[in-house]
């Protein structure tokens, strides 16, 4: 299962017969060659907001960083050595909404440092500046938190967690450092979560949600594609790398969706 390439690019749109892009659905994609950020909405394509003051925010690897062989950019998003602090990025707008005949497949390519001490979401989610320290409002996506990656859906102050196979630290020194997860809505009743645990295009189902099903917390509200990492405790900086994010949703109802 997956909608893109090994380098990260839509490929197809799964689930919709004969779809194309742009024409059929819009994209954002963000490989991270640089990065549009600022701490003013509306300035950049992500918002950046310093969770807790922290004070390093966020950083492009590219091909002359050490322990980095891989061609493309990276996102590095490093933490202070205090409990919550870290980043939050979101990109500006919330353009995508689950909504029946309307499909959304999102991907993500990610790699940590010490997943012990690193707290993430990665996903989509209504405008919020401060998640993990406080709980997601609206969102879809996947939560790390105390060395365990869950797949999440919440709406207001309730959440639905499916514990995924724990992560272990996967820096991109690492040899197989990388991992990615997916998740697709078919435009009907059904969100399914897929793992490629070992970043070799190999998804596994992990998690399904029904989105009419009232204790699945699926949001119906605007959302917006989200990155954050906070430090889960006080002993060290932590770092967070995302290679790519991406996220499509059909651009006019389909009939044809499943």
């Amino acid at each position: 299962m997956s909608a893109t390439n090994r380098a990260g690019i839509l490929a197809n749109f799964p689930g919709v017969a004969g779809a194309n892009m742009p024409q059929d659905c819009f994209v954002f994609y963000d490989d991270f060659l640089g990065i549009s950020v600022s701490s003013t909405a509306d300035l950049a394509v992500w918002n950046q907001t310093l969770v807790a003051q922290a004070a390093t925010g966020v950083a492009i690897v590219d091909m002359g960083d050490t322990d980095f062989d891989e061609s493309g950019g990276i996102l590095s998003i490093t933490t202070e050595a205090t409990a919550d602090d870290g980043d939050n990025l979101q990109v500006n707008g919330e353009a995508f909404h689950i909504k029946a005949g309307y499909p959304i497949y999102f991907e993500t390519r990610i790699a940590n440092q010490d997943i012990s001490d690193l707290d993430f979401f990665i996903g989509l989610s209504q405008t919020d500046p401060e998640i993990m320290s406080t709980g997601i409002d609206d969102g879809i996506g996947f939560e790390g938190e105390s060395a365990v990656v869950s797949a999440i859906t919440a709406t207001g102050s309730d959440e639905k967690l499916t514990t995924i196979t724990p992560l272990v630290d996967k820096a991109i020194s690492t040899a197989g450092g990388w991992m990615r997860f997916a998740f697709w809505y078919d435009g009907i009743d059904t969100i399914t979560f897929y793992q490629d645990v070992d970043d070799d295009g190999t998804f596994v189902i992990v998690a399904t949600r029904t989105v009419s099903t009232t204790a699945d917390y699926c949001p119906i509200v605007g959302l917006t594609p989200t990155i954050e990492a906070i430090n889960g405790d006080t002993a060290a900086a932590d770092v967070f790398w995302c290679d790519y994010i991406l996220c499509a949703q059909a651009r006019y109802k389909k009939s044809n969706v499943g």
